[in-house]
């Protein structure tokens, strides 16, 4: 039961992790810059920071809920679209 909880988890974050790496090299081939390529570098950080976290949260806490801590990654990935689509200074 607990490593079903752990799988659902993983295969939540797979979207995730697309929808950030996807929108920092759709702003990256949109309006190229001299530090446009740092934007995909820190969006590959932060997809390894989430797979990290995830297991963490694997081996530190088994029977933690399944659905917030992808929830909290998807918030988190469309937050940081917003907020570069508004200012790409940022």
């Amino acid at each position: 039961m607990r490593s079903h909880r752990r799988l659902r988890e993983a295969v939540l974050l797979v979207p995730t992790i697309m929808m950030l790496l996807a929108a920092s090299l759709l702003f990256y081939l949109t309006s190229p810059f001299d530090y446009g390529i740092l934007m995909i570098y820190a969006a590959l950080l932060l997809a390894v920071l989430f797979i990290a976290v995830h297991l963490v949260i694997r081996w530190k806490m088994p029977r933690a809920d399944e659905f917030l801590f992808p929830g909290i990654g998807i918030l988190t990935v469309l937050g940081l679209i917003f907020i570069y689509q508004s200012d790409p200074a940022l």
